[in-house]
């Protein structure tokens, strides 16, 4: 099993600054457990999975793969909610503010969802409202344009941008979507100007880049190999450390000189005060799940890797991430 994906922001002190004062926020977010907190019992009945992105996508593919193969390991089923709306804010919201802190309510949570959106909108919970438990899983995003596209590499698409400032455009899901957070990142490091053409998910720049309604689309590599493969679509580079194995020919933003680093995590939060002891129940759990042959076989069957993540690697991952987003919505205004 490949290690988890890192976005690696550029270090200023802020950044540093910022990450470290996080850090603090999670750890300080960690209740110390106490009498009452039933882990030795839990579950004792079962427990909701909330998605908080729209039913049919690849989030809600995973999160029914989690309820269907948990149930044999926790010992009660774990039924899957959607929550959907606000670009994953509402569900979010739902379990940060409003579930109980024992461990029966969960949520299936992203970047978006769960940092982002609370910073960009006035929302009432913020990412610190919620304690991660398992990082499920890593996505990372290939920039694709459409076969017939004057552009081959990533080198044409930014000359041809230098060229005519605001002219190209890209469509991804609105409101710092997990699509749209890498591009943003992709357009600083480039120094380009791009027209953003909002979308109320991938789906639809997905057809909006086939109808070359858009010049590029940023999208998961599991919902576009097989367009690549076929020549409707190219694939300039992709956003992960290494190069994906279903894609193997086509390079990193890295190679191609730019240091963006950006993966979506799936991972499972609870609210903040849920106990340790629970906490650690579900870690076990999910642990164990990770390891499932069944499991493993349905993510890769969806194109993307199980890559477990947990305890205090987790929450560094979550602070370093809030930290880069937290100085990309300042920088986008």
């Amino acid at each position: 099993m490949s290690g988890p994906r890192r976005m690696k922001p550029g270090t200023s002190a802020t950044a540093l600054a910022a990450l470290a004062a996080s850090s603090l926020l999670l750890a300080g977010c960690a209740p110390s457990g106490g009498a009452g907190a039933g882990g030795a019992d839990f579950p004792t009945r079962p427990v909701e999975l909330v998605n908080p992105w729209a039913a049919g996508g690849s989030h809600d593919a995973h999160a029914r793969a989690i309820g269907s193969e948990i149930q044999g390991i926790l010992g009660k089923p774990m039924t899957v909610s959607i929550k959907s709306g606000g670009a994953g804010s509402v569900g979010a919201s739902d379990v940060a503010k409003r579930a109980k802190p024992d461990g029966y309510t969960l949520l299936l949570g992203d970047q978006t969802s769960v940092i982002a959106r609370p910073m960009v909108e006035e929302l009432p919970y913020t990412w610190e409202d919620l304690r991660p438990v398992a990082q499920i899983n890593d996505s990372p995003i290939v920039l694709v344009v459409p076969g017939d596209s004057p552009y081959d590499s990533v080198e044409d698409f930014v000359t041809a941008a230098e060229d005519d400032p605001g002219a190209l455009s890209y469509g991804s899901v609105t409101g710092l979507g997990p699509d749209q957070i890498p591009v943003e990142l992709f357009i600083q490091a480039a120094g380009i100007d791009l027209n953003h053409v909002p979308f109320d998910g991938g789906g639809t720049s997905y057809r909006a880049l086939l109808a070359k309604d858009v010049d590029m689309a940023p999208l998961f590599p599991a919902a576009v190999t097989k367009d690549i493969e076929e020549g409707r679509l190219k694939a300039l580079a992709v956003t992960s450390p290494e190069r994906h194995k279903g894609l193997p020919d086509v390079p990193t933003l890295t190679e191609e000189g730019y240091e963006v680093e950006w993966a979506m995590f799936r991972t499972v939060f609870a609210p903040k005060d849920t106990p340790d002891e629970v906490v650690e129940v579900l870690e076990q759990n999910f642990t164990e799940l990770a390891e499932n042959k069944e499991f493993v076989t349905i993510i890769e069957g969806l194109g993307e890797e199980v890559e477990l993540l947990t305890g205090p690697e987790l929450q560094e991952r979550i602070a370093t991430d809030a930290a880069a987003l937290d100085t990309l919505v300042k920088e986008l205004g």
